[in-house]
């Protein structure tokens, strides 16, 4: 994952910043929509509708805006550029995309394109920003960075007044962090001895979780006893962590109640590391936490209950931090409202993604929860769906 994360701080009432609209063209199964968001954003959808590759479009935002080599090592990774244009550089050409972020000051606009290249890789065609202070007009200037480029040039934020625009969007796109807690293979970095030092943020991996809780120990006292205690709501067998450095780095042990044996994070089950992760995640000190979190399936591997204590982190979450969440729990699900579901669905080849309208189930919710209309296929976003009229 990139490493240029700032931090994030934030009025506790509401969102620092909030991602309210985006245009996104030509990415993956994404041929062309335009996004309305809310502070909390609940993805649904049967598998390969897509709501992966809208999570995966928010990675590669936060690879391109990490270092000037932060897109190239992104698109290598993910196959080429090929691959992620849709069906193909045959039939999509570019991918388009235009952020709205709204502050309290007011709203900022970033909009760039990215064509296809010849080596597999891509080139700037666009990329321009501005801004519209709130309670005036929008500003139609743009500030224009360019053609040509293969790294974005919003990273070149000269320091004079007339660039604060530039400076400003891309403090604000750094705030953004995907989480994706999958891998809890015997090889994963999660259960690696870490640099102690590695500890400024949370990774996207949680390969630094050791050297982190072992920061919140000793400098957020309150917040790693809230961790332990939410975990053995969870774990009721968990006693606390053994966060204890060899050299310059540590391992994620823990021990059992009622027992001085020390386990390792291979003595972990995938579930609880997973709802360990999410914990420190959602838990920790709120300075500390992105100004958008992104997370992919954090259900993976929990208990029923375990899912609905972390779907209400979230939903907490949500009141100061904007989150974006793709899951398949109806768990998880009750813990929100209609209005904070995006409905993915596979049309002709194509992920089309839509909100539905509060008033179409007021009636039904009176009687069943939102996880029970998603499994009756009330909502859509179930295989072969016939559900929900579009909005």
């Amino acid at each position: 994952m990139p490493t240029g994360r700032i931090g994030a701080g934030g009025e506790a009432g509401a969102p620092r910043v909030l991602l309210s609209k985006l245009e996104l063209d030509g990415f993956r199964s994404i041929a062309s929509e335009k996004l309305d968001f809310r502070p909390v954003n609940i993805l649904i959808g049967p598998n390969g509708a897509g709501k992966s590759n809208l999570i995966a479009f928010f990675r590669m935002l936060s690879f391109m805006l990490s270092t000037e080599q932060g897109l190239a090592r992104y698109v290598a990774q993910t196959g080429g550029a090929s691959s992620l244009l849709h069906n193909g550089p045959k039939i999509t050409t570019a991918i388009r995309a235009h952020l709205m972020l709204e502050t309290v000051q007011g709203t900022n606009d970033y909009e760039f394109e990215l064509d296809y290249a010849a080596s597999d890789s891509f080139y700037f065609e666009r990329e321009r920003c501005r801004f519209s202070a709130a309670g005036k007009p929008t500003n139609p200037r743009w500030i224009d960075l360019g053609v040509g480029h293969t790294a974005p040039k919003l990273l070149d934020a000269p320091q004079e007044a007339a660039r604060k625009t530039q400076r400003t969007i891309l403090s604000l796109l750094r705030g953004v962090q995907v989480y994706q807690f999958h891998d809890t293979s015997s090889e994963a970095r999660v259960k690696q001895r870490w640099l102690v030092e590695d500890n400024r943020y949370l990774r996207g991996d949680a390969s630094n979780l050791a050297a982190f809780l072992l920061r919140l120990h000793d400098q957020y006292p309150s917040y790693y006893r809230r961790i332990c205690e939410t975990l053995r709501q969870i774990a009721p067998f968990f006693e606390d962590f053994v966060l204890e450095p060899e050299g310059e780095r540590v391992l994620l042990r823990w021990r059992e109640t009622r027992s001085d044996l020390v386990f390792g994070p291979h003595q972990m089950s995938d579930g609880t590391i997973r709802a360990v992760a999410l914990l420190t995640l959602l838990l920790q000190p709120p300075q500390l936490l992105p100004s958008m979190i992104v997370l992919d399936e954090p259900e993976l591997g929990l208990h029923p209950a375990a899912v609905r204590v972390v779907a209400g982190l979230v939903h907490a979450a949500s009141v100061s931090r904007q989150c974006f969440v793709a899951t398949q729990s109806p768990e998880f699900l009750n813990e929100f409202n209609v209005e904070d579901i995006i409905v993915v669905e596979r049309q002709d080849g194509a992920s089309r993604l839509r909100r539905l309208p509060q008033e179409h189930f007021e009636r039904w919710l009176d009687e069943y929860s939102l996880g029970e209309l998603w499994d009756m296929n009330m909502l859509g976003g179930r295989p072969r769906s016939t559900a929900a009229t579009e909005v």
